[in-house]
């Protein structure tokens, strides 16, 4: 029997990741491992929008909310080393909205 040992990252915020991403897939910001999606930079410009299927994101200066109803909300349950590494919150939580 042979043992085949394989690294696996995941994103620290939104925990997308697994045997079959690509190391490109990621961004290390100190101690933390973020995919492109929560590592996307910031500001959030007010009035912008994203889409994705049939969701319709827009943005204020420090919030989203989406057609479907979803508004955003600060994840205060993440370990303070992740929330201080993802350059924006509001774009990465609405990137993960829109991506799940």
């Amino acid at each position: 029997m042979r043992t085949i040992k394989v690294d696996v990252t995941s994103c620290a915020l939104c925990g997308y990741g697994g045997a079959y991403t690509e190391p490109q897939d990621f961004r290390r910001i100190g101690d933390v491992d973020l995919c492109h999606w929560c590592a996307a930079p910031g500001p959030v410009v007010a009035g912008a929008a994203l889409e994705c299927g049939s969701h319709l994101v827009t943005f204020t200066e420090a919030s989203w909310s989406c057609s479907c109803g979803q508004t955003y909300a600060r994840p205060f349950f993440l370990r303070s080393n992740v929330r201080a590494a993802v350059p924006c919150m509001v774009i990465a939580t609405a990137n993960n909205h829109v991506q799940s």
